[in-house]
């Protein structure tokens, strides 16, 4: 299979570069300088020359109060940036993935959310990461999107962002009332690698299973670690945030249990990224 991934180089992406690459698929990795997915002839070309049988568009303007200070840069690459792809995918009957977010929610619902429930993003991020959605429903046939969170693997993301906190401070100080569910890029992809062998279109939520608190995916993660420090619980209300964040955007992933994909707790993913980390960190 001939297979596209954008946005290469962040988490997600390499993930998927590295579990995709075998003999039997031929894989075109973009990011940016290479290719910037705002410039539609820019992408055009290099579709047209690589002729992709499948893209997975993980290609994201992510930073979320960055969103909000600077909504013209995120139109661009998670509206314009998506269109310039489809544009491209659906006329040519090429599978389209598309990686979008829990934040098309608005947190209020109290329970977890299934694929059709109503959206109602609270940020510019959020708007925009659904508005691509909307892109795509419209444009492609073949299509999956996927909403996911909390999401971390290589590279920078809450845990590295935790660690690095904790030891240089006594004391942390951690949300208690927003909820979510941590997700390992690892089992994202292995997912999102089975998905793409099914024709089950629609949207799906990908989490690991199970949810928490930010304190409690703090505390785990500190337990992990094997770092000694106190961690303390505070209220959302005592961060002053430029983007509004949903209190509770746990996922629902019953549908994508019925075509027969399920992911292991966030606990033991957790556990797992954490083993690997020390390896990797120690050499």
């Amino acid at each position: 299979m001939r297979i596209v991934i954008t946005g290469s180089n962040g988490q997600l992406g390499r993930e998927l570069a590295s579990r995709l690459a075998s003999p039997t698929n031929q894989l075109y990795c973009i990011d940016l300088p290479g290719c910037d997915i705002t410039r539609k002839t820019d992408v055009h070309s290099f579709l047209n020359k690589a002729k992709p049988e499948t893209i997975i568009h993980c290609a994201a303007y992510t930073d979320v109060d960055g969103c909000e200070r600077n909504p013209l840069k995120a139109k661009a690459i998670n509206e314009i940036g998506t269109r310039n792809l489809v544009e491209y995918a659906g006329p040519n009957n090429v599978l389209f993935v598309y990686v979008s977010t829990d934040y098309v929610f608005d947190g209020k619902k109290g329970a977890a959310y299934t694929e059709t429930d109503q959206v109602a993003p609270l940020s510019i991020y959020g708007r925009t990461k659904l508005n691509g959605e909307y892109i795509v429903q419209r444009n492609c046939t073949k299509h999956f999107i996927v909403r996911t969170a909390w999401l971390y693997g290589q590279g920078t993301n809450f845990i590295t962002k935790v660690i690095e906190t904790a030891k240089k401070n006594r004391q942390l100080r951690m949300v208690d009332d927003q909820f979510g569910c941590p997700t390992y890029t690892k089992d994202l992809a292995g997912a999102i690698e089975k998905l793409i062998e099914t024709n089950e279109y629609g949207i799906y939520h990908i989490v690991n299973s199970g949810s928490c608190s930010r304190y409690e995916f703090a505390i785990d993660i500190i337990r992990n670690a094997g770092i000694d420090i106190d961690v303390q619980r505070v209220k959302s209300s005592e961060f002053k945030t430029t983007a509004a964040r949903p209190a509770n955007t746990i996922l629902n992933t019953k549908k994508l249990k019925k075509i027969g994909i399920a992911l292991r707790s966030w606990q033991d993913a957790l556990s797992e990224y954490m083993s690997i980390r020390a390896v990797i960190t120690s050499t």
